[in-house]
């Protein structure tokens, strides 16, 4: 479930991408990150937002060692650091499965504290799931 939504706010912010930033990653990675950030800045606040990144973050970094190239997820984008200057594909492509990751553990916890709807709604995606919309239309 947290995948789906992931992958539908990824397609989001696909069709408006530019070409890739400095960094290398995709941008339409980086919008839907900073969007999906900035949208819970301004609704739980900044220690909240990044409460629940923190917790994400660590959820996720056991399985995704490209974690520790990133310095910083936030509402102004995506930085990275570390040992990667200039990251070669392999890298950058760790990275972003890494950051997709980060972005489902998100939405998974915001799933379980306050439901898929009102958490699609938090991101930003007001676009319901296609089950809703069957529930709806009955």
């Amino acid at each position: 479930m947290a995948r789906v939504i992931v992958d539908r706010v990824l397609a989001r912010d696909k069709a408006a991408a530019a070409p890739a930033g400095a960094t290398g990653l995709d941008p339409s990675l980086v919008a839907a990150c900073s969007r999906v950030l900035a949208n819970l800045q301004n609704t739980m606040g900044h220690d909240g937002c990044a409460a629940l990144l923190e917790r994400a973050i660590a959820q996720t970094l056991s399985a995704h060692p490209a974690l520790k190239h990133v310095v910083r997820i936030g509402s102004q984008g995506i930085e990275l650091g570390g040992a990667v200057e200039s990251p070669d594909a392999r890298e950058i492509t760790a990275i972003q499965v890494a950051i997709e990751a980060v972005l489902a553990s998100l939405v998974e916890i915001l799933v379980r504290l306050i439901g898929e709807d009102m958490t699609i709604r938090l991101i930003g995606d007001e676009r319901p799931s296609a089950p809703a919309d069957e529930n709806r239309a009955s």
